[in-house]
């Protein structure tokens, strides 16, 4: 069971990779922090390099699934983020999970094919072979040409 101290509302700030966002914390007693979360138990394509045009169409399915699940006449998109303790990844980030409304953006990442699964220690569970996600074919070519290049 999930203890309060890791619940919190926040709001999207920015959508900086499919696996990353910026939001504001709400703490509580009128105290907010700004931070990049990191999703829990994904891995999306990176939105540098060869995998550049397959993160910005992950990025993109992520702020088409923040925005169809936020009120219409609601400007700020507002979140729940969990917990099950306090972590941050190497790179300084709380690792969390991420509610809009009642639908987790963690697990729809992963039911949809657009993420890798990852372990609690950030350790890929799966392939990271882009041809394993679900994305469209000229995406998944145009990244495999673009690795074949780099090689």
């Amino acid at each position: 069971m999930l203890q309060d101290q890791f619940i919190r509302k926040a709001k999207l700030l920015d959508v900086i990779d499919g696996d990353t966002l910026k939001v504001e914390i709400d703490q509580g007693f009128n105290l907010r922090m700004i931070t990049n979360i990191r999703l829990a138990g994904v891995d999306t394509p990176e939105v540098r390099g060869s995998e550049k045009i397959a993160g910005k169409f992950v990025a993109d399915r992520v702020v088409d699934f923040l925005h169809l699940r936020s009120p219409v006449d609601q400007q700020d998109i507002l979140l729940t983020i969990k917990s099950e303790k306090f972590i941050q990844g190497k790179y300084g980030r709380c690792i969390c999970k991420v509610y809009c409304q009642n639908d987790c953006l963690n697990d729809y990442l992963l039911q949809n094919r657009l993420a890798w699964h990852i372990d609690d220690r950030g350790k890929l569970i799966e392939s990271r072979n882009i041809s394993n996600l679900k994305l469209p074919k000229n995406i998944i070519a145009a990244v495999v040409s673009q690795n074949a290049c780099d090689s």
